[in-house]
C-alpha cells in the first residue's frame, strides 16, 4: 500500500509504493497519501504514466492523477530515458545511472533537486553513466567498393566519439543503402564486423568499440541475381518473389510458429529473438537467404585454374 516516510531533518517527506506483483496494472497515484504541510513533498512511482512505446503499461495514470496530489516533485521509474514530464510541479523520468546495453544510448544521470523553504529552485542532470552507447548509419547507395564501404564509417565514429564527453563508447553501425555490395555484406556480416573492429584501432583504440553491425542494404535495382537465366538465377528469383508474397509469407509464418515454443530462451527472446512466428521476420530472413544464395551459389559457378574436378563439373553442368 501507499506509505509516507518522513525525512524531517531534512524537511522531506517521502510518498511511495512497491508493486505487490511483477507488473500492476492498477492506477496507484490514485490513491497516493495527501501532501505534508511544511515539508518539501516527494513522490516515487513505478509507472508508464500514459504509456511509453517500447515499455509495459505498469501503474499507468494520467498526469493530472500526479498534479492532484500536490506534491513539490514526482521521480517516477519504470522507462530509462530522462525525460522532464512537466515543471509545475516537477514531474520527472529520470532514467538510469548507467546504460545496460546499446538499446540505451545518450546521456545517463541522476537527476540533482535543490530545494529551500520555498520549493525547489532546479532540478537537472547531472551524468554519471561510464561506458555510453550510440548509434549510427552508414549510406552506402551506389558504394560498389568494399574498402570504401568500410572507410566511410570512420568519420561517423569520429563524431560519435566526440559527443561521449570522454567516456568509452559503444557504437552500433546500421548499414543501409542500395548497393552491388548487398549480397556479399550479408552473406559474411561477420567479415565486415570484424573489419570495422580494425578501422577502430585507427579512431580510438581503448576508448571505443562497435557493438554490433545491422545490415540492412538493399540489392541494386538495376542488377540481376545473376548475369543469366540459368538455373541459378531461377532458384534466387523463386526465393526473391516470397519475399513480397503476404499470403506465402502468413501460410510460413503459421506452419513455423509452431515451432517457437521449442526453441530454448535465449533464442526466443529479447532484441535477437528468432520470432519465426511474424511474417515481417520471415521477410527479413528470406532476405537474408537470397543473399547468401546469390553470393556463394554464384562464385561456386565460376571456375578457375585452382578449381577442383567437382567444382569444374558443377559449372559444366551449370553451362550446359
Amino acid at each position: 500500500r501507499a506509505e509516507t516516510v518522513l525525512l524531517e531533518t531534512l524537511g522531506v517527506a517521502v510518498h511511495g509504493q512497491s508493486f505487490a506483483s511483477r507488473a500492476v496494472t492498477q492506477n496507484l497515484a490514485q490513491s497516493y497519501p495527501e501532501r505534508v504541510s511544511q515539508l518539501l513533498n516527494v513522490g516515487l512511482l513505478h509507472t508508464s504514466v500514459t504509456g511509453r512505446s517500447g515499455h509495459e503499461p505498469y501503474a499507468p495514470c494520467a498526469l493530472d492523477d500526479l498534479r492532484s496530489k500536490g506534491y513539490d516533485y514526482w521521480a517516477l521509474g519504470h522507462v530509462h530515458t530522462q525525460e522532464v514530464l512537466c515543471r509545475e510541479p516537477w514531474v520527472v523520468f529520470p532514467g538510469n545511472l548507467q546504460g545496460r546495453h546499446a538499446r540505451e544510448t545518450g546521456e545517463k544521470g541522476a537527476m540533482l533537486v535543490e530545494y529551500d523553504a520555498s520549493g525547489i529552485r532546479s532540478a537537472e542532470l547531472r551524468s554519471v553513466d561510464v561506458v555510453r552507447y550510440a548509434h549510427c548509419t552508414l549510406d552506402l547507395e551506389d558504394v560498389r567498393d568494399w574498402d570504401a564501404a568500410l572507410d566511410g564509417v570512420r568519420p561517423l565514429l569520429v563524431r560519435e566519439l566526440a559527443h561521449a564527453d570522454g567516456r568509452v563508447l559503444g557504437v552500433r553501425v546500421r548499414v543501409v543503402g542500395s548497393t552491388p555490395l548487398h549480397a556479399r555484406l550479408r552473406a559474411d556480416e561477420e567479415a565486415f564486423l570484424q573489419n570495422l573492429r580494425v578501422q577502430v584501432q585507427d579512431v580510438a583504440r581503448d576508448e571505443l568499440w562497435i557493438e554490433k553491425v545491422q545490415i540492412e542494404t538493399r540489392p541494386e535495382r538495376s542488377s540481376a541475381l545473376t548475369p543469366d537465366d540459368s538455373a541459378i538465377a531461377e532458384l534466387l528469383s523463386a526465393v526473391a518473389a516470397q519475399r513480397d508474397d503476404q499470403a506465402v509469407l502468413a501460410a510460413l509464418a503459421e506452419e513455423l510458429g509452431e515451432l517457437r515454443s521449442k526453441l530454448p530462451p535465449e533464442l526466443r527472446e529479447g532484441e535477437e529473438g528468432m520470432r519465426i512466428e511474424d511474417p515481417a521476420f520471415i521477410a527479413s530472413a528470406l532476405d537474408g537467404a537470397v543473399a547468401i544464395l546469390s553470393s556463394r551459389l554464384c562464385v561456386a559457378s565460376q571456375p578457375s585454374a585452382a578449381a577442383s574436378p567437382a567444382v569444374r563439373a558443377a559449372s559444366g553442368v551449370r553451362e550446359s
